[in-house]
């Protein structure tokens, strides 16, 4: 008989967690200066997980409570979830910078300076990569593609020819589609009303 041991993760990262910050709290003034001066829905969805996540992991339940700690106290909270983030989670530099930019992003956009530049001195940037990232090859491509129903295909093609992220796809519409008759080739507008 074999026995499956599985690792369990810490209860801030299962996909059911229910996140801190409730709808009433989306609702304050503090959560409304953060979110609303973010220009991308992406973006949006990215911050909110991550201030979602730096409440979990340090057991604040009301978003009021991260403005009514002592900075120094903030401070700590946030170099003890660097620390989480890289030694328990493992996570990557990118994931740790991007919960400390939304961060900084609520904290700045809430009128409260923190010492950042001490703050991410605790991030550890020689930590090699867990994933070898490498482009695919026009073999890869291939592979993909032969094994790929239709809208894979389309999916993979889109990934390929545009490099655009995974969470920028669903957005497009077929409005942001324009043939260029002369090229037989189309114009993919991938963040509609955000062009300069």
């Amino acid at each position: 008989m074999e026995v499956v041991i599985e690792e369990q993760q810490p209860h801030y990262l299962h996909k059911n967690t229910n996140y801190p910050i409730t709808q009433a709290q989306k609702q304050t003034p503090l959560y409304r200066n953060f979110i609303n001066s973010l220009n991308s829905n992406v973006t949006r969805r990215s911050c909110d997980r991550a201030l979602n996540r730096f409440m979990a992991i340090n057991n604040i339940q009301e978003i009021d409570q991260l403005v009514q700690l002592p900075l120094k106290e903030v401070e700590t909270l946030i170099i003890n979830t660097i620390t989480e983030m890289q030694q328990v989670e493992e996570l990557s530099v990118s994931s740790v910078n991007m919960t400390l930019n939304s961060l900084l992003h609520f904290y700045s956009m809430n009128d409260i300076t923190l010492n950042w530049k001490k703050i991410r001195k605790f991030v550890k940037t020689d930590v090699p990569k867990k994933t070898k990232d490498k482009a695919y090859s026009h073999e890869d491509i291939k592979k993909l593609l032969a094994i790929s129903d239709l809208r894979m295909r389309m999916i993979f093609l889109v990934f390929a020819s545009t490099g655009i992220r995974a969470d920028a796809l669903h957005s497009i519409k077929l409005r942001n589609l324009t043939k260029i008759d002369s090229l037989n080739i189309y114009k993919v507008v991938i963040y509609e009303g955000y062009l300069s």
